[in-house]
């Protein structure tokens, strides 16, 4: 007789995540080997971890310390790492492994509110997810560890761990000086989840004095007008206060331009593959609003398409919102009664979006 051996969800996802870390590492690899990596964003973050090493901050490639183009903290804590083998090929590595780690934290929330099942069906989707993909073939970034610190954050506040939430939401932060904007978001995330004070209070002040800080002073310290940031948003105004106001006084100008075709089209990349099942539960894209207008203000094309790095901060929103979204939709007694025909929908419609828009297929 033959004994039959379950399998655990867990098991399989971690199968599914060691898959995902090995065929983007060689793949990585392989560009690189080739010469394929043709801006220069990997040189530049591999000189910056190099020189921290080595006892500098400078960057010969922009000719300023490197907190001038970005407060980019987290290449403190991947210095030691780097230590160990010095080649820009443990970033590539590095970068694969967080994208492919970051499923744990989204499994475990899918698993909390949907079921284990659902957890590695989402886990799967995130995997194969075009935009994930991109991410993790475009150079290298430190973005790149955004999606594993954000699923953490919110997962954590979903299990109501509040240090462990406030860790991963710091080291979110710590990529880049805008993701405080995040933290200001996950603030209104809390207040709205009706969490107490501290959930509420200490990530929209800290989100608000460091993201000050990092503009008015760390930046413009190092700065030596060589990235001028604001001169993507010059259509809305010459300073932030301007930018800001003329986002009020003109909302249906503002609107439209956000919703232009080129904008729209992004929309669509990010939310077709899921269904715009996320759509159905908009409060984390709520909070990411801050990020999303980032995105749809630019002028600079690079930070509407998902091609590019930049959506390495909204994915979280929006698969936490996909999870939400499934939830919602699983109330509807006959989506209930019949899951399997409504996992067969979102896949086919994972498949197709993917096939048209990733890189997977290409």
């Amino acid at each position: 007789m033959f004994s039959i051996v379950k399998i655990s969800e867990e098991f399989v996802l971690s199968i599914l995540i060691c898959f995902y870390v090995a065929f983007f590492s060689v793949v990585s690899f392989l560009k690189f080997d080739s010469f394929s990596y043709r801006d220069y964003d990997l040189a530049f973050f591999d000189q910056i971890v190099w020189n921290i090493l080595h006892g500098s901050l400078f960057s010969s490639i922009l000719g300023i310390v490197f907190l001038g183009n970005h407060v980019q903290l987290i290449w403190f804590l991947v210095a030691p790492l780097y230590w160990v083998f010095s080649h820009p090929m443990t970033l590539l590595f590095l970068q694969s492994f967080a994208l492919g780690l970051a499923a744990c934290p989204l499994y475990f929330l899918a698993k909390k509110t949907l079921g284990p099942r659902w957890g590695v069906l989402i886990g799967a989707i995130y995997l194969t997810y075009p935009a994930v993909a991109y991410l993790n073939l475009f150079e290298f970034h430190p973005a790149a560890f955004l999606p594993l610190f954000l699923f953490s954050t919110i997962y954590y506040f979903h299990t109501q761990r509040y240090w462990s939430f406030l860790l991963f939401l710091l080291l979110a932060v710590s990529c880049q000086e805008n993701i405080a904007l995040a933290a200001l978001g996950m603030g209104f995330y809390a207040f709205c989840r009706r969490r107490s004070f501290r959930w509420v209070v200490l990530p929209i002040v800290f989100a608000v004095v460091y993201l000050w800080f990092c503009l008015r002073v760390v930046i413009p310290n190092f700065n030596e007008d060589t990235s001028q940031f604001l001169a993507l948003y010059k259509h809305l105004g010459n300073t932030p206060s301007e930018v800001i106001l003329n986002f009020f006084k003109q909302p249906v100008s503002v609107f439209r331009f956000m919703l232009s075709e080129p904008r729209l089209f992004y929309l669509i990349s990010l939310f077709g593959p899921l269904a715009f099942i996320p759509l159905l539960s908009p409060l984390p894209l709520l909070a990411a609003l801050p990020l999303f207008a980032q995105h749809l203000l630019s002028s600079r094309a690079s930070q509407f398409m998902i091609q590019y790095h930049y959506t390495a901060e909204l994915i979280p929103f929006i698969f936490v919102s996909f999870v939400f979204g499934i939830k919602t939709m699983l109330k509807v007694k006959l989506l209930y009664r019949y899951r399997g025909v409504l996992v067969t929908a979102i896949l086919v419609c994972f498949l197709a979006f993917s096939y048209f828009l990733g890189p997977l297929f290409t």
